[in-house]
C-alpha cells in the first residue's frame, strides 16, 4: 500500500477529514481500484488518458488532436478570407471613386458652417466679456459704497482720539501715585507700630529710671551688713560664756560632795554646807539664763536687721542689670527715631510724588481715601489706554480701508473704460444670435469634421486594404490543395480519440460495478459509526457513486445532504466514512491491511458528548481491527484506561505514561 492510499484510508487529519469527497473521479477511483486489488484496470485506463492527453492535451500543453484542428481550422479561414479577399478586392475598387465624391461634398458644407460657428463665437464671446465686465464694475461699485461706510464709521471714531489723548496724559503719573500712596499707607501703618513701641519703651525706660533712683538709697547696706555680722560675733560670743559648762559646776559639786561627807559626820552641818552650795548653784543658773534671753533678744532684733539690709543690698546689687536694661531701650529708642526719621523723610519724597503736602497730617485714612481715588484713576487709564489702542487699529485699518477704497474707484474707472472699448460684432444677414443656433453650428462643424475624418480614413484604409488583398491573393493561391491534406490528417486523429473514449468509459463502467459492490458496507459500517458517535441521533447513511453523503435525520425523518448540518457534525459524518472506509474498502480488497489507524485531531470540532463517543468507539469497537490506534490531539481531558499518554512541547517530549485499567 503507498503513502498516497494511507493518507486515504488509515492516516485519517482534521483538516483532510473530506478528502476522498474532495478528490475528482479519476483520482478516486484509481486509490479505490487499489484497495480493490484491480489495478490493472488502472493501469490500462492510465495508459489510455495519458494517449487521450496526448491528442486533446492539457491548459498549458496543446495536444496532437487540437493542434490538428487549429491547423484545419487556420486553414479554412485562410480559404476563406482567400475567397473573400477576391470579393472585397472588387467592391473597394468600386468604393474609391465615392469616397472622392462624398469628400468633396463634405469639405465644401464643413468650410460654410465653420464660418457661421466662429462668427456667432466671437459674438457670444464679446457678449460674454461685456456681462462679465458690467457685472464687475456693478460689485466694485457695491464695494465701494461698503468701503465709504466703513471710513466714514472709523473717522467717527478717529476723532475721539485727541480728546481721549489728553484725558490719558492727565492720567500719566497716574500709576507711579497710586504706587506713592500704597507706599504712604505702609508706612504710615509701620509708623503708628514704631509710636506704639516707642511710648511702650520710653514709658518702661521712666520706670527702671525710677526703681533705679530708689535702690540708690541702698547704697551704704552693704557695710552696715559688715557691722551687723561683727555686733552678732560679739553677742554670739558673750552668750557662749553664759552656757553651763562642767568645769563652771564643779566648785557647787565639792560643795554638795563636802556637805555629803560633813552629813556622815554631823548632820546638821552636813544639811548646811549641802544647802548653800546647791543654792548657790541654782542662782547662779539662773542669772546666766536671764543673760542669755537678753542676748539672745538682741540677736534676733539684729537678725531681723541684718534680713533688711541683705534685701536692700539685693536690690542695690541689681541695679547694674537695670542699667544694662535701660541702655538697651536707650539704643532701641535712638533706632526707632532713625526709623521713624527715614520714614519721614520717605513719606515728605512720596507727598512730593502725590503733589500734596501731608507731612503736618499724617491720616492713614486720608491716605486711604486717596489711593482709593488714584486706583480708580488708574482703572480708568488702562480702560483709555484700550480705548487708544483700539482706535490707533482702527487708525491703521482705516488706512489700508482708504488704500482698498482708492484701488476700488481705480479698478471701476478701468472697467468702465474696457467697456467702452468693447465692440460687439455684426452678424451677416439672415444669420442672428443664439446658444441654440450657436450649439448646433457646433455640433455641425464637428459631425462634418468628423465625417470628414471618416472618409480620408476610409480613403487612407482603403489603399491599404488593396495592397494587402493583392499581396495576400498572391500568396494563398495553393490553399485549396492544402485544405484538403489537412482535413485527412484531422479525421484520422478524430476516429483514435473517438476509439480510446470509448475504452475508457467501458472499463471504468466494469471498474464502478466492482466498486458499487462495496458501497453497502461503507453504508452499514457507517451508520453503525454515525449511531455510536450521536447517540443514535443519525441512524442511516446513503452514497452515491461519488461518494456524495445525505444522513438520515430521525427529527425531519428523511435523508438530508450533509452540507446543511453545522461544522461540527459534518466533521463527524466525514470522520465516520473515512472510518467506514478503512473497515470495509481495505480488507476486502488486500486481505491484509496496515494493522494500526493514525487519527490527527479527531475531537476538536466535537462537544464533550460526542467527544466521549468518539473516544469510546475509538478505545473499544475499533480495537478489534487495529493493534495501535494513535491520536494527535490539544485536549488535555482524554484519559482512558490501557493509553499510553505522550506529551509534546515544541517537539520535545515532555512526559509519558500510561493509565492502567484500575
Amino acid at each position: 500500500i503507498s503513502f498516497k492510499e494511507l493518507l486515504a484510508s488509515n492516516v485519517v487529519a482534521q483538516k483532510e477529514l473530506e478528502k476522498i469527497v474532495q478528490m475528482n473521479r479519476s483520482e478516486r477511483s484509481a486509490i479505490i481500484n487499489a484497495f480493490l486489488n484491480i489495478e490493472s484496470f488502472t493501469k490500462s485506463i492510465n495508459e489510455l488518458k495519458e494517449r487521450k492527453k496526448e491528442l486533446e492535451g492539457t491548459q498549458k500543453i496543446k495536444g496532437i488532436l487540437k493542434q490538428e484542428r487549429e491547423k484545419l481550422k487556420a486553414l479554412e479561414e485562410t480559404y476563406k478570407k482567400y475567397i473573400d479577399a477576391k470579393a472585397e478586392l472588387k467592391a473597394l475598387e468600386e468604393s474609391f471613386d465615392n469616397l472622392i465624391i462624398e469628400l468633396n461634398n463634405k469639405s465644401s458644407e464643413y468650410v460654410e458652417c465653420y464660418a457661421k460657428y466662429q462668427k456667432l463665437q466671437e459674438y457670444k464671446s464679446a457678449l460674454a466679456e461685456k456681462k462679465g465686465i458690467e457685472e464687475r464694475i456693478l460689485d466694485l461699485r457695491k464695494r465701494i459704497e461698503s468701503l465709504e461706510n466703513e471710513i466714514n464709521e472709523l473717522e467717527k471714531d478717529t476723532n475721539r482720539m485727541p480728546l481721549l489723548m489728553k484725558e490719558l496724559e492727565e492720567l500719566e503719573d497716574v500709576d507711579e501715585q497710586l504706587k506713592a500712596a500704597e507706599r504712604i499707607e505702609e508706612l504710615l501703618s509701620n509708623l503708628n507700630g514704631i509710636n506704639i513701641q516707642k511710648r511702650e519703651l520710653e514709658k518702661k525706660l521712666s520706670e527702671l529710671n525710677k526703681v533705679k533712683e530708689e535702690r540708690m538709697k541702698y547704697k551704704d547696706s552693704a557695710a552696715k551688713l559688715e557691722e551687723i555680722d561683727e555686733k552678732i560675733k560679739q553677742l554670739s560670743a558673750s552668750m557662749e560664756k553664759l552656757y553651763f559648762k562642767p568645769r563652771k559646776a564643779i566648785p557647787y559639786i565639792v560643795a554638795i560632795a563636802a556637805g555629803f561627807a560633813l552629813l556622815l559626820i554631823s548632820v546638821f552641818l552636813g544639811l548646811i554646807i549641802s544647802g548653800i552650795g546647791f543654792l548657790s548653784f541654782i542662782f547662779t543658773a539662773y542669772r546666766d539664763n536671764r543673760k542669755i534671753r537678753i542676748l539672745n533678744e538682741k540677736i534676733k532684733e539684729i537678725s531681723r536687721e541684718k534680713e533688711r539690709y541683705l534685701l536692700e543690698a539685693k536690690l542695690y546689687s541689681e541695679i547694674h542689670k537695670i542699667s544694662e536694661e535701660i541702655s538697651n531701650i536707650e539704643k532701641q529708642l535712638l533706632d526707632l527715631n532713625g526709623k521713624i526719621s527715614q520714614i519721614n523723610s520717605e513719606l515728605t519724597s512720596l507727598a512730593n510724588i502725590l503733589g500734596q503736602n501731608l507731612s503736618k497730617s499724617l491720616d492713614l485714612d486720608i491716605v486711604r481715601k486717596l489711593k482709593e481715588n488714584l486706583k480708580r484713576k488708574s482703572y480708568r487709564k488702562r480702560e483709555l489706554t484700550v480705548q487708544v489702542n483700539a482706535i490707533k487699529e482702527k487708525i491703521s485699518r482705516l488706512t489700508a480701508k482708504r488704500k482698498e477704497y482708492n484701488a476700488a474707484r481705480e479698478a471701476l474707472q478701468n472697467l468702465v473704460e474696457r467697456l467702452r472699448s468693447i465692440k460687439v460684432p455684426e452678424l451677416p444677414e439672415g444669420l442672428r444670435y443664439s446658444d441654440e443656433i450657436l450649439n448646433k453650428l457646433k455640433d455641425e462643424t464637428n459631425r462634418l469634421s468628423q465625417d470628414i475624418g471618416r472618409i480620408v480614413e476610409k480613403l487612407r484604409n482603403n489603399a491599404s486594404i488593396r495592397s494587402n488583398l493583392m499581396a495576400f491573393i498572391e500568396e494563398n493561391k495553393d490553399i485549396e490543395g492544402k485544405l484538403e491534406e489537412q482535413r485527412r490528417v484531422v479525421k484520422k486523429f478524430e476516429r483514435e480519440h473517438k476509439i480510446i473514449l470509448r475504452t475508457i468509459r467501458a472499463l471504468e463502467v466494469v471498474s464502478q460495478n466492482i466498486r458499487s459492490s462495496f458501497i453497502p458496507s461503507v453504508e452499514n459500517y457507517m451508520s453503525r459509526i454515525i449511531s455510536r458517535i450521536t447517540n443514535g441521533r443519525y441512524k442511516a447513511v446513503k452514497l452515491d457513486e461519488d461518494y456524495n453523503l445525505k444522513v438520515f435525520d430521525s427529527a425531519a425523518g428523511k435523508f438530508i445532504e450533509k452540507d446543511i448540518y453545522s461544522g461540527g457534525t459534518v466533521d463527524q459524518f466525514l470522520l465516520a466514512m473515512r472510518l467506514a472506509f478503512v473497515l470495509s474498502l481495505i480488507p476486502h480488497g488486500k486481505g491484509v491491511y496496515p494493522k494500526f489507524l493514525f487519527l490527527d485531531e479527531p475531537l476538536s470540532s466535537s462537544d464533550n458528548v460526542r467527544r466521549e463517543n468518539i473516544l469510546e468507539l475509538l478505545s473499544k469497537d475499533l480495537r478489534e481491527f487495529f493493534e495501535q490506534i494513535i491520536i494527535i490531539t490539544h485536549l488535555e481531558n482524554i484519559r482512558r484506561p490501557e493509553f499510553n499518554i505522550i506529551r509534546l512541547e515544541e517537539g520535545r517530549i515532555v512526559d509519558k505514561y500510561y493509565v492502567s485499567k484500575t
